[in-house]
């Protein structure tokens, strides 16, 4: 799943699932943005975010700007009780590294993954 979004600000960014060659950039986010202090595994440790990124019961959107990571939020599914959880989002709102300043918030993420089609299997 690739869809092109438009911020509050119109800046516009690519959401997609998450893939094994984004592990770098998203835990780079997550040092950025938590300044270091983010604990969970998924988002500190590449073997743990190859393992959700892999998982069938997790779907990892990503937002990308000119080629870098600035938005993450993970999906976690219970697809025998049609369940969901949205957790462990991050978006980096200003960076030069990113093009400037970012008006938008981690709910924008989650917004457009869900706006995108989210739902249990549904790009998978």
């Amino acid at each position: 799943m690739r869809k092109q979004i438009v911020l509050p600000d119109n800046t516009r960014v690519r959401l997609k699932r998450a893939e094994l060659s984004d592990i770098d950039q998203i835990l780079k986010l997550y040092d950025i943005v938590y300044s270091s202090k983010y604990t969970l595994p998924e988002a500190t440790q590449k073997e743990a975010a190859a393992e959700k990124i892999a998982s069938d019961d997790c779907r990892w959107y990503i937002c990308v700007k000119k080629n870098q990571v600035i938005g993450s939020v993970i999906f976690r599914i219970d697809e025998a009780n049609r369940l969901g959880k949205v957790y462990a989002a991050a978006v980096h709102l200003a960076s030069p590294a990113h093009g400037g300043p970012l008006q938008g918030q981690p709910s924008h993420v989650a917004a457009a993954a869900n706006d995108a089609g989210f739902r249990v299997g549904a790009d998978r």
